[in-house]
């Protein structure tokens, strides 16, 4: 009874008082104790069980006969708090089931004003809003149709000249006016879905859908693969026609497994999708040198070669080259069409520009966990790759070699030859002084 009295006092004395009754909050039958005595009857429950044992077992050690009787009046008190549990456990469930239901908002107060000033002035989007709530409340199919309300709502609806609110008229405007374009209509007019940042947005189904297809045997396929630890293999498939008009026609999210797993399922999509081998296969250049084995000390690259996927180093191009590619100019086709498969995929790659966000500043964890970043790599791969023209492409698939390889920037198929040092000497007019200097360095002159 004295431990009961002790945190009885500490509930007023410490600033984190504990309880041995809360021990019970996943026992709904003793826990309705807490119903008539409060939680001093359920600690006092606890401690009264536990000291009969303890005290029964000290006695049995030291040879002394066991305390019946404390243990019978124990025994007898959780037993009674088990039937009193049952009984009203029962009657709390039953009225639950009767009663009728409420929406409950919960607001936030402990933050000051100057906190919400400064965190919430921004587009409160975030993916699962638009995706769990906001979607399937106008979705007729869903459970929550016309369940989930949308409110916007106006800072200056807490002005205190204007409303009689809370925040100075003067100091609104002065904020409003440090923010950006979007921060401010979603802090100012309550556009809080506005999607902020987000990259590809003009990526839809109107613009850049084409019907499906399968490549024939004369049109160059390119395979791109991304692969993500305990995240799988992101792949996309791609063709390009002789007017280099490229056309995305299956996509496909490896799940994560085995080496063995996931190379066949590419294979599978492979016999199931394409007509030919693709002529050039790429992988992330900044995941392909990993160690792959580390008992055999080999690459994700040498392991894909030995399950006869050749795969190639990609390059890593800019976001806005990807960006000025991929746009439209006026009254043009898209450089790149996705077929209506692939833009239907659930988490695919229009999900993925519909939400995809760029900011340099970033780490690279943060910019790692950004939402669809593999798909738009992978389009990335595809947009800066040097030398993926149909030209090239189409050569490769005949059989025919090419001039220089495929992957050569600019700079590297414009460099100019080195000579030799011997030539390189025989142009220059040297004096003896100068050639023995030059053999000092280490020249045969």
């Amino acid at each position: 009874a004295w431990l009961v009295i002790v945190e009885w006092i500490s509930a007023y004395v410490l600033l984190f008082p504990y309880q041995q009754g809360v021990t019970q909050y996943r026992v709904p039958l003793t826990s309705q104790l807490a119903s008539v005595t409060g939680i001093w009857g359920l600690s006092f429950l606890v401690m009264w069980f536990n000291c009969m044992l303890a005290e029964g077992m000290y006695r049995w050690q030291e040879g002394e006969p066991w305390p019946w009787g404390h243990s019978a009046a124990a025994m007898a008190g959780v037993a009674g708090t088990l039937v009193f549990g049952a009984i009203r456990h029962e009657r709390v469930e039953a009225t639950l089931r009767d009663a009728p239901t409420l929406r409950v908002a919960q607001l936030q107060s402990d933050r000051g004003m100057e906190w919400r000033m400064e965190h919430t002035a921004r587009a409160a989007f975030r993916e699962w809003m638009d995706d769990d709530l906001i979607k399937p409340s106008q979705d007729p199919k869903s459970d929550l149709y016309e369940l989930v309300d949308y409110f916007r709502v106006d800072m200056h609806d807490n002005c205190r000249e204007c409303n009689g609110g809370y925040l100075p008229h003067k100091e609104i405007v002065q904020y409003l006016a440090t923010l950006t374009e979007a921060e401010r209509a979603a802090r100012a007019h309550g556009v809080f879905l506005e999607k902020t940042g987000v990259e590809y947005s003009y990526v839809t189904r109107d613009v850049y859908q084409c019907p499906d297809m399968i490549p024939d045997a004369t049109q160059p396929i390119v395979e791109i693969i991304d692969p993500s630890m305990k995240k799988g293999i992101y792949v996309i498939w791609a063709t390009v026609n002789s007017d280099d008009e490229w056309t995305l026609f299956h996509a496909h999210h490896v799940q994560d497994g085995s080496m063995d797993f996931m190379c066949d399922q590419i294979k599978a999509h492979r016999a199931g999708h394409m007509l030919t081998k693709p002529v050039v296969e790429l992988c992330d250049q900044r995941f392909g040198p990993h160690i792959a084995s580390k008992i055999e000390q080999t690459t994700y690259f040498q392991e894909f070669a030995k399950r006869g996927l050749n795969y190639t180093g990609t390059t890593n191009g800019l976001h806005e080259s990807l960006r000025d590619w991929l746009k439209v100019a006026p009254g043009q086709r898209p450089k790149l069409m996705f077929t209506e498969s692939v833009l239907r995929q659930k988490e695919g790659i229009l999900w993925a520009c519909e939400r995809y966000r760029w900011d340099p500043e970033q780490s690279y964890k943060k910019q790692y966990q950004s939402k669809g970043k593999d798909w738009i790599d992978l389009l990335r791969y595809l947009a800066t790759y040097p030398g993926l023209t149909y030209e090239r492409l189409s050569r490769r698939l005949v059989g025919v070699p090419a001039k220089r390889p495929i992957n050569l920037t600019y700079s590297q198929r414009h460099r100019g030859k080195s000579e030799h040092p011997y030539s390189q000497f025989m142009k220059m007019r040297t004096t003896k002084s100068q050639r023995r200097r030059l053999r000092q360095m280490g020249w045969r002159l």
